[in-house]
This record gives C-alpha cells, structure tokens and sequence, in this order.
C-alpha cells in the first residue's frame, strides 16, 4: 500500500503533500480540493489506478501539533497534468475517522464546494 501524508503549514491555505519517505513535500496549488467522499492532489509520482493508498490528514488547530487523522482510499484517476509538472491525483476515501469527516465536511460546507471534481 502506497502512503501519502498531506501536512498543512502555518497558513491553513497552504497544503503540502509527502510521498512514502519524502522529506520535501509538494506544495499543492490553489485547485486542491477536498470533499467528503475524496481528495484532489498533485504528486511528483504516477501512482496506478485502484492502488490503495494510506494517508494522515491534519487539520491545523490553535496548538501546535494540529488534529492528525489515519485515513485510506483508493486512486480513482491519476495524469499527469504539463501545466503543473505533476500527476493529479483523485483519490477516493475508503476509511476516514468520523471526527476528520466531521472536519471535512465543516471546511466545505460554508463555501458551497461539496464537489471534488470543482474547477481545475
């Protein structure tokens, strides 16, 4: 099973995604998306359809050490994308703690952008 940890930075706009044992993550443009059923990120590696993968989300909180969630999913669509450099992802969730959904489905929400697909 492949691994992908997706990390935030201080600014809670600001996503970076690590491969395996990277130690430099990819920081993911402003088309990132998350929703309730999946994640939309970019990666420097093609990754085979239906390859499961096991990911941590972390959510930032006002403590350091934000809320970090054990997730899987499955890759449901992965190309490589010239403008970018770097294989887009649609990973689809398969297991995601009840508290990360809950999470999920608060940052989404308010801004209407329930879809995963959204503008790319």
């Amino acid at each position: 099973m492949d691994r992908l940890d997706q990390r935030t930075l201080a600014d809670p706009n600001q996503v970076l995604v690590f491969h395996g044992d990277e130690n430099e993550g990819v920081q993911q443009p402003s088309s990132f998306r998350v929703s309730s059923n999946g994640l939309q990120i970019y990666n420097r590696r093609e990754l085979p359809l239906f390859t499961m993968v096991e990911f941590t989300l972390e959510f930032p909180t006002l403590r350091e050490a934000g809320e970090q969630y054990c997730c899987t999913g499955i890759v449901a669509q992965c190309q490589f994308d010239d403008s970018a450099g770097l294989y887009k992802l649609i990973v689809t969730f398969l297991e995601v703690p009840d508290p990360a959904h809950k999470r999920i489905e608060a940052l989404t929400h308010p801004a209407g952008s329930r879809a995963l697909y959204g503008d790319s």
